[in-house]
């Protein structure tokens, strides 16, 4: 005998899920309509209601079914729309100063390194040229070194 848990069929899983979360509470409304109607029609009939009564229930149901959806579906996220404009707005307006100041100080930053750069690499440089000759002579004995002209060519 396995040891192994028996994991429930998948697809017996999903149409129990799709029953339960989406035919089912369909299904319940259209019958709790059903219901409402029939009650009406009961009303009418052994003369307990007029129509100016039903008149006032289906207004009241047509209410409940059509703007209630209508307020989730649509009103809400217009209203949602609406706040993260004003916040997008605020945060804007509240960030322009951090941003200068960030801008200034890269720019800052942006011009210093500009300017000690070169003065930075001219010693590389200089090594790598050493380095060269070095390795030039080295390599071939006979070969005479690099002119000055070649040296500053590089620089």
């Amino acid at each position: 005998m396995s040891t192994v848990p028996r994991t429930a069929d998948p697809v017996r899983k999903h149409r129990r899920e799709v029953w339960l979360w989406i035919i089912a509470p369909v299904a319940l409304t259209f019958l709790a309509l059903v219901v409402m109607c029939v009650i009406l029609a009961i009303g009418v009939a052994t003369d307990a209601l007029v129509g100016k009564q039903i008149n006032t229930v289906m207004s009241l149901l047509a209410t409940v079914f059509i703007v209630c959806p209508m307020t989730l579906l649509c009103l809400i996220p217009y209203g949602l729309f609406a706040l993260s404009a004003y916040g997008t707005g605020w945060l804007y307006a509240n960030a322009q100063t951090p941003l200068r100041y960030t801008r200034r100080v890269t720019e800052r930053i942006a011009g210093a390194t500009n300017q000690h750069v070169p003065r930075l690499a001219r010693p590389l440089i200089a090594m790598n040229v050493w380095l060269t000759r070095w390795e030039k002579t080295l390599l071939s004995g006979d070969q005479p070194p690099l002119s000055s002209q070649e040296d500053t060519a590089d620089e």
